[in-house]
């Protein structure tokens, strides 16, 4: 439990000691509209392996650059014959934007770190059997978003698992998309 409280400061020390570092080349937020951003993404897959779920998430952009936000994260988890099993937690995200339209008007290159706590259901060697277990992964990477409309932005991100715990359920590398949208 150490741990995780250990991260959680280094991400709050980290996300004050990059809006401190953007307030001094005097970047404004951005006052035009509401600064609120929804966004998450839905996951389905059927056959042989069995996975649904959801990971809805709201965000705050702090700056024109800068964006922080939480979620909530949820899975359902059926490989083949074995039981199924669910995925939950809460999550955090923060944003920087390092570039915008690289390929188009409204395109936007970033940085990201995303930090999942998970329950979820792991093997116990000592007791020879499954258990519930909540499981840290701390991801960090970047991404690209595609501007479809109106503030919205369609988006794949790329990061690396820097706690690598054994139980955790995503892979140490983890490629996703999403959508935002800005309001």
């Amino acid at each position: 439990m150490n741990s995780i409280r250990s991260i959680l400061l280094v991400l709050t020390v980290v996300s004050f000691c990059s809006t401190d570092a953007i307030s001094q080349e005097n970047e404004k937020p951005n006052v035009e509209g509401n600064r609120w951003v929804f966004g998450g993404n839905i996951s389905a897959q059927f056959g042989n392996t069995t996975f649904l779920g959801a990971n809805p998430t709201v965000g705050y952009r702090l700056t024109n650059r800068i964006t922080a936000g939480a979620g909530g994260m949820y899975y359902y988890w059926k490989p083949g014959t074995f039981e199924g099993t669910s995925i939950y937690g809460p999550t955090l995200y923060s944003r920087i934007m390092i570039a915008s339209s690289l390929l188009s008007e409204g395109d936007r290159l970033f940085a990201q770190t995303d930090f999942y706590y998970l329950n979820t259901r792991s093997f116990n060697s000592f007791a020879d059997q499954f258990e519930r277990t909540w499981v840290p992964q701390w991801f960090v990477g970047g991404g690209y978003y595609i501007q479809v409309g109106n503030n919205v932005f369609l988006g794949a991100t790329v990061q690396y698992d820097l706690i690598q715990d054994p139980n955790a359920f995503f892979n140490s590398v983890f490629i996703g998309g999403g959508i935002s949208v800005g309001l």
